[in-house]
């Protein structure tokens, strides 16, 4: 309707949509299963006669869970969880089209404990690896009937190794503190680097509708 008017400036179109979902499974009296995964993206996008660009960005979640209740207090947690993170631009002018884009990937395992000790007092504790992928600058470029592929050339790894211990304790029924130490080693190539990370919080509800952090 616009096509013939040369002072017609189009409205970009932009839009988002994102999926999620979660399921339970009981094994046994005392196994549980539990899945959970999200996805989602934006889309930006605008077009003109002989001209279009189009932005796409979007991350994901994934995460599988097994739970064993071990008795007197007593469980365990054994996760697998993935996320990641993209986005791509796609360009036309024309005959020559553009397309470039980066994403990142992470994939934990961590194997976790929790006590249920005396005085009101719960103890988590447990490991961690984590990998992480970096894929940087990779794009695809496309002029009449010439396509070619270009890339940084870069595909980055590294690892983040993890223990941690961590209580919590209910001190009485208005006051809460929670503490614990991590410590974590960041691997990439032959270089590493790690160290403690302490952590200490309380929480105090002086009265039922007021909370204090």
């Amino acid at each position: 309707m616009h096509d013939n008017d040369p002072k017609y400036e189009p409205i970009p179109d932009y839009y988002f949509y994102d999926i999620n979902g979660s399921a339970n499974i009981s094994l046994s009296q005392y196994e549980r299963m539990n899945f959970s995964f999200y996805y989602g993206n934006d889309i930006f996008e605008l077009k003109k006669p002989g001209f279009s660009v189009r932005t796409r960005w979007g991350n994901y979640a994934v995460t599988a869970r097994y739970n064993r209740y071990q008795g007197e207090g007593k469980s365990m947690n054994v996760s697998l969880l993935g996320s990641g993170y993209s986005y791509g631009i796609n360009y036309t002018y024309d005959v020559f089209k553009v397309r470039v884009g980066s994403d990142v990937q992470d994939y934990t395992l961590k194997i976790d404990w929790i006590r249920d000790l005396k005085n009101d007092i719960t103890l988590n504790y447990g490991i961690s690896n984590t990998i992480n992928q970096f894929n940087i600058g990779r794009g695809n470029s496309n002029e009449s009937q010439a396509d070619q592929n270009f890339s940084s050339g870069k595909v980055l790894t590294s690892g983040t190794i993890a223990g941690f211990v961590q209580s919590d304790w209910n001190v009485n029924s208005k006051l809460g503190i929670n503490s614990g130490v991590r410590y974590s080693r960041y691997v990439r190539g032959n270089n590493w680097y790690g160290g403690l990370e302490p952590r200490l919080s309380a929480r105090y509800n002086p009265k039922e509708n007021i909370a204090l952090k």
